[in-house]
């Protein structure tokens, strides 16, 4: 299957448009932790949450493959956004949408995960560049479990790739 996304879709935008929370700057080595903390979640919980990751480009995928490989058996699915500078191995219950590089998303960072158990979203903007040292990229974005919240981002990005939305749940 291949999934074409328009090049002005972006998470960052629609959070700012629906979020209450003021956007915060953070760091690469913040970023990296919370998305963990996310994933984890997924995969010690053992929870069935539809995961969407965006990497900005495929290679930053790469060194995640092992963690990827131990959620895969508890998410419903997980779909990877990024622009495909390299061939990633095909794993079951994850689709690759690749990006185009001048595509709004593949300058975001996001990890949203929705499910019955819980919600979680990161969703950020780079405001330095993807090929800047590590220790210097910055992000602006927002941390979130507010349920609703997820709800709309998991549905409007359950759209954007041909998936059937989850149904709304409550706790």
């Amino acid at each position: 299957m291949t999934i074409t996304i328009d090049s002005t879709f972006s998470v960052y935008q629609l959070l700012q448009r629906i979020q209450q929370e003021p956007l915060t700057l953070r760091d690469r080595a913040s970023m990296t932790r919370i998305s963990y903390t996310i994933e984890d979640a997924t995969r010690l919980n053992r929870a069935r949450n539809r995961i969407f990751v965006g990497f900005q480009r495929y290679s930053k995928m790469l060194p995640q493959v092992q963690r990827y490989r131990e959620i895969i058996p508890f998410a419903e699915s997980v779909y990877v956004f990024g622009v495909p500078d390299v061939e990633l191995p095909a794993l079951e219950r994850v689709v690759y949408v690749p990006l185009a590089p001048n595509d709004y998303l593949s300058k975001e960072w996001f990890v949203i995960s929705a499910g019955p158990q819980f919600n979680s979203a990161l969703c950020s903007n780079e405001r330095t560049q993807i090929d800047d040292p590590d220790a210097s990229r910055r992000f602006e974005g927002l941390w979130t479990f507010n349920q609703e919240m997820v709800d709309i981002l998991q549905n409007w990005l359950s759209s954007a790739v041909d998936a059937q939305p989850l149904a709304n749940h409550t706790r």
